[in-house]
């Protein structure tokens, strides 16, 4: 167990320390290029790295810097600040396996609670901001889990408003990626088809018969239509390709 940060009632701390349950002994991390000690930040776990952001330091200013400790070298690195989120203090984070996602909090004056936060990315130090579309309203003092897939997001307080939310979201880290089709001719029962393979679907193949296909790649709402004959002999066949959040219904005229 790592402990870091907080106060003793008179400085804001930068030191902490390991707990090995084993030996039931502590041992101090170190504070060569630590970040400044704070309270009110957010702290997660990697799997080999502990990462602080966030809350208010020893200025008694709020701010969006942090770092990374590595328990196994006892050394400190920082977190880039480069499109960081706004300094906040009271936030929440989780780690979802490759990022560390922090969202929401307060900026203690004049007291500007967020509905926002970033996604950072530990592999190339990067920050990509969270969408705030549909964002549950802004909060401070929340909390936040991790499920494998989701972020969710519950309760909390907000100051304008002045309550306390028994209400929450849930935020979906994907990034949809470019599809990529490769196509290659081939016969079967006499019929040419392509075969398609793309990335991000739950199959990775799927054979598109050419006598009568069509692969929507753009969101329709509206019944879209295919050629209408086929030669003599040819059994009709038609299959598609969801490439989109919403595939057009097909009919055949």
């Amino acid at each position: 167990m790592i402990v870091w940060g907080g106060t003793n009632n008179t400085i804001y701390l930068n030191t902490g320390a390991k707990y090995n349950p084993t030996n039931n002994s502590w041992t101090p991390t170190t504070t060569a290029n630590a970040p400044l000690g704070r309270v009110g930040h957010t702290s997660i776990w990697s799997g080999s790295e502990m990462m602080v952001w966030g809350g208010t330091d020893s200025t008694f200013n709020d701010t969006n810097t942090g770092g990374r400790y590595n328990p196994t070298t006892d050394d400190w690195s920082a977190i880039s600040t480069n499109s960081a989120p706004s300094p906040r203090d009271s936030l929440a984070a989780v780690w979802t396996g490759s990022e560390m996602i922090v969202w929401g909090g307060v900026f203690c004056c004049p007291g500007i609670d967020f509905n926002a936060g970033g996604r950072y990315n530990a592999g190339t130090d990067s920050w990509t901001p969270t969408s705030t579309a549909n964002a549950p309203l802004a909060r401070w003092a929340h909390s936040a889990v991790w499920t494998g897939s989701e972020m969710i997001a519950w309760g909390g307080y907000n100051s304008e408003l002045q309550v306390f939310f028994n209400t929450g979201g849930r935020y979906c880290a994907a990034t949809p990626g470019p599809i990529t089709l490769s196509a290659a001719k081939r016969k079967v029962g006499g019929i040419n088809t392509v075969k398609l393979t793309w990335s991000g679907a739950s199959s990775a193949n799927i054979d598109v018969y050419r006598d009568a296909v069509l692969i929507v790649t753009t969101a329709n709402d509206v019944p879209i239509s295919i050629p209408p004959a086929t030669p003599a002999g040819l059994a009709t066949r038609i299959r598609y390709v969801k490439l989109a959040p919403r595939l057009a219904p097909m009919m055949r005229e």
